[in-house]
């Protein structure tokens, strides 16, 4: 765009901020201020002669387009400064809603004065029909919720902001969601106001920091003389093996009317979770055994998709699953109880293949978000344990999933498909990616699993399963593991 045009935009823009407010978009850099380049690259941005992602806190509108609405707050950035510097960070807090449901508030605010977030609510008895709630007047959606929250800073002095969503609940009615109220700054805590469809605020305390992670928990180290074993889901029906790697000792543990499918293993190597079918075969659900098939225990049995495949944590204490056929990431006790949503679907994504770092802090997963209209691609992300900081890893023509942590958690393994596929690694901040193998006969993308001491690697392949070194050299097959479905080394 030529100098005069700018010198006009701009101009106008001036002429147009006089009269209006806004957060502080337009710090391209995130210096906390506002230049004339900035400015300028807005401007072209906005006639499309620039990419937005050059400057993506131009957008607070979030779609992918700067309007002149946008310029004018960008200009009163740079006219009277960005502010909100002092209260840039993460906020974290709770709300109680009733009995059986409450929340986890976990928030950004960044030095643009931009406040992005989420609330997410759990259902700890998502086992119950769906109805209404005494005293509220929406219903949540059974398992719960993620709500999406942006907002902002609207007082740089006080701390003062208002961060808004919505959602729709189990009735289909579409429920606005806000909360309000003062930020307390890099450290201390305020009370805020959360306000769901017309009811009455709830109140919450908002800390400043993130929601603690859990400490560091090594695996369990195996009973002595008990070698690398996999457990798989095989046959027609498919039911739970466990076999030697060798391939000598297959034992069938489960016996179900129907298919049993996407076996894991406890870190200690004494018990089983996978998914399986009620006793009428109408229903699947999470069902825990002992490697040598006693003690079968259902842990729920309550939809109809078989997506669940269930990842225990490294403490054994707790397992994540996949909702919905996908929807959504959720996690309960080892037992079946407390059972809470994580992460639930914003548009037509999905999601998979749970893998939790061995210090239990963060979770592996494939996912398609956010998903394009007619893509199904599916890539490697990593979250927090508790459903918070979504990372993208990877970024690809071509599906990339299954991802697994190598026990020391210094890297994750998962398989691409297409003729540049096998098995890759990459760290867990998205850098360092290589590929480990290559095999030509590897099923879409390999599923590689990595053993307890990190020593071996396996992966699916057309004629079985194959174990290879931790390099990847060495492969080998597995005698008798043609119609090996899913499955778990350790």
């Amino acid at each position: 765009m030529d100098t005069v045009r700018i010198g006009f935009v701009v101009g106008s823009l001036l002429f147009l901020a006089a009269t209006g407010s806004a957060a502080c978009p337009g710090d391209c850099n995130g210096d906390g201020a506002v230049t004339v380049n900035e400015l300028v690259l807005g401007v072209n941005i906005a006639f499309g002669s620039a990419a937005v992602t050059q400057c993506a806190s131009l957008d607070t509108g979030g779609d992918g387009t700067v309007t002149v609405s946008e310029l004018v707050g960008a200009v009163n950035s740079a006219l009277g400064g960005c502010g909100g510097g002092g209260f840039a960070g993460r906020y974290s807090g709770r709300v109680t809603f009733d009995a059986t449901h409450s929340g986890l508030i976990d928030l950004t605010a960044e030095r643009s004065g931009q406040i992005l977030g989420t609330l997410m609510v759990s259902d700890v008895s998502s086992r119950r029909a769906v109805g209404g709630v005494a005293g509220l007047s929406f219903v949540f959606p059974v398992g719960g919720v993620s709500v999406a929250l942006t907002g902002s800073l609207l007082d740089p002095a006080s701390g003062g902001f208002e961060a808004t969503g919505s959602f729709v609940d189990a009735a289909g009615q579409t429920v606005p969601v806000v909360i309000s109220g003062t930020l307390p700054g890099p450290t201390g805590s305020t009370s805020v106001n959360v306000y769901v469809g017309n009811d009455p605020p709830f109140s919450a305390t908002l800390e400043a920091g993130a929601f603690a992670t859990p400490t560091a928990t090594p695996r369990p180290t195996p009973p002595p003389g008990n070698g690398p074993r996999i457990v798989y889901a095989g046959g027609i029906p498919a039911h739970i093996h466990v076999i030697n790697v060798d391939g000598s000792g297959d034992t069938q543990i489960t016996t179900s009317a129907g298919t049993d499918a996407q076996p894991a293993w406890s870190p200690d190597g004494s018990r089983i979770a996978f998914s399986t079918p009620d006793s009428e075969n109408s229903h699947v659900g999470i069902a825990t055994v002992n490697a040598d098939g006693s003690d079968l225990r259902l842990l729920f049995s309550e939809q109809t998709f078989l997506d669940l495949q269930p990842a225990w944590s490294p403490d054994g204490n707790q397992i994540a699953f996949t909702a919905g056929g996908g929807d959504a990431i959720e996690v309960m006790n080892a037992d079946g109880s407390d059972r809470r949503r994580l992460v639930t679907k914003s548009g037509g994504e999905r999601y998979g293949h749970l893998s939790w770092s061995p210090d239990g802090s963060r979770i592996a997963f494939q996912s398609t978000r956010p998903r394009a209209i007619g893509s199904e691609r599916e890539e490697i992300w990593v979250m927090d344990a508790n459903g918070t900081n979504l990372v993208r890893l990877t970024t690809n023509d071509v599906e990339d999933s299954h991802p697994d942590w190598t026990p020391n958690g210094q890297t994750i393994v998962f398989g691409r498909a297409g003729v540049a596929g096998g098995v890759y690694r990459i760290n867990p901040d998205g850098s360092g990616e290589t590929r480990l193998l290559f095999d030509p006969f590897a099923l879409g993308v390999a599923s590689p699993n990595w053993s307890h001491d990190g020593q071996q690697l396996a992966y699916q392949s057309l004629f079985g399963l194959k174990i290879t070194n931790a390099n990847g050299a060495n492969a080998a097959t597995v005698p008798n593991t043609n119609f090996v479905t899913d499955f778990d080394l350790r």
